[in-house]
C-alpha cells in the first residue's frame, strides 16, 4: 500500500541518500511512500498535470488509494512563475485543487518564507488564504520548531520541537563525507533551554553577537567555582568590561552607554546571560563550554 507521493522536485536523486538514511533509522521496509525525483510545472493545467494523475491512478491500481501528496517545493512547481503575481499563485492553487479532488489526496506544499520570517510565506497572500493548516518551521541555534500558525476549523495542535540528526551515507569523488538528516524529537531539557527567554531588539542580540566573537577569538575562561558561579568549568566566561568595550565599538547610537545598558539589564533580567564578579556568561545551553 502507498500513502504518501512525494514529488521531490529540488535536489534530484539526492533524495535517495534521505531515504537511505530513513531506512537506517528505523530499519523499516515496504514503506508506503512513492518518490517522484523531478521538476514539475503546476502553474501551466496542461503541462505535467494530465501526467500527474495517470501517476496517481497508477499508483492507486497498483497499491492502494493515496493519503497524501507533497509538493516539495513551491517554488520549483511553478516552472518560473511569478510567486507575487495573483494570476500565477491563483493557477498554482486552481491546479493543486484539481490534484486533490481527482484523487481525494491531501495535499502538503513546501514553501519558504521570505527574508522577513516575520512576514511569513513568501509570494501572493492568495497562497494562505487557500490553505487549512499553515505549519511553519523555525530554526533556533539547531532547535527546530514546527508551530500551526493557520489551522481552519480546528484548534492548533502544541508546537513540535525536534533536531537534526546527521546520517554519513558514503563520500563522494574527492573523498568528501556525503551526508543528510533525520529527525529526532528533542528531549525535556533541551525544551527547557529553548524556552529561556532569548535575546530581542537588535541591541540584545548585537550583545550576543559580540559575546559569541570574542568567545571565538579565545577572549574568556571556563567559569570558575564558588558562591554565585555554576559548577566550575561548566560555562564560557568573559569580563563584563571587556565585552561592554567591544560592544561599545558596533553600537550605532549617539548614547552607546544607555544602549549597552538596557540590553544587557534585559538579558540579565530575563536569565538569559548571568554576571557575578564581574564576569558574564550565558545560561542557556550555546553558552557552554566544550
Amino acid at each position: 500500500m502507498v500513502d504518501d507521493l512525494h514529488l521531490a522536485t529540488e535536489g534530484g536523486n539526492q533524495f535517495h541518500n534521505r531515504v537511505f538514511a530513513l531506512q537506517n533509522e528505523y530499519g523499516a521496509e515496504n514503506v508506503p511512500l512513492a518518490i517522484r525525483p523531478s521538476p514539475v510545472d503546476l502553474l501551466n493545467p496542461e503541462a505535467d498535470l494530465p501526467a500527474l494523475g495517470a501517476l496517481c491512478r497508477e499508483i492507486e491500481t497498483t497499491h492502494g488509494k493515496l493519503a497524501m501528496i507533497v509538493v516539495d517545493t513551491l517554488s520549483r512547481a511553478i516552472a518560473g512563475g511569478n510567486e507575487n503575481g495573483p494570476e500565477d499563485m491563483t493557477a498554482f492553487i486552481r491546479n493543486v485543487d484539481a490534484l486533490r479532488d481527482f484523487t481525494g489526496a491531501h495535499v502538503l506544499v513546501v514553501h519558504h518564507t521570505g527574508k522577513d520570517t516575520a512576514q511569513g510565506a513568501r509570494g501572493h497572500s492568495s497562497l494562505r488564504a487557500a490553505v487549512s493548516t499553515e505549519i511553519e518551521i523555525e530554526n533556533d541555534d539547531g532547535i527546530r520548531t514546527a508551530t500551526a500558525t493557520k489551522q481552519r476549523d480546528l484548534e492548533p495542535k502544541s508546537p513540535i520541537i525536534f533536531q537534526l540528526k546527521v546520517h554519513e551515507v558514503g563520500h563522494d569523488e574527492d573523498g568528501d563525507a556525503v551526508t543528510t538528516c533525520t529527525i529526532t524529537l528533542a528531549d525535556q531539557a533541551t525544551i527547557d533551554d529553548m524556552n529561556m527567554k532569548r535575546p530581542h531588539g537588535k541591541n540584545q542580540k548585537l550583545v550576543k553577537e559580540a559575546f559569541q566573537q570574542l568567545r571565538g577569538e579565545g577572549i574568556g575562561k571556563p567559569n570558575p567555582g564558588g558562591a554565585g558561579f555554576p559548577e566550575s568549568g561548566h560555562y564560557w566566561c568573559i569580563e563584563e568590561q571587556k565585552l561592554r568595550e567591544f560592544c561599545y565599538g558596533k553600537i550605532a547610537a549617539k548614547n552607546k552607554t544607555s544602549s549597552y545598558n538596557t540590553a544587557i539589564d534585559g538579558l540579565l533580567g530575563t536569565g538569559y546571560m548571568v554576571q557575578n564578579e564581574g564576569m558574564i556568561w550565558i545560561a542557556a545551553k550555546e553558552g557552554k563550554c566544550g
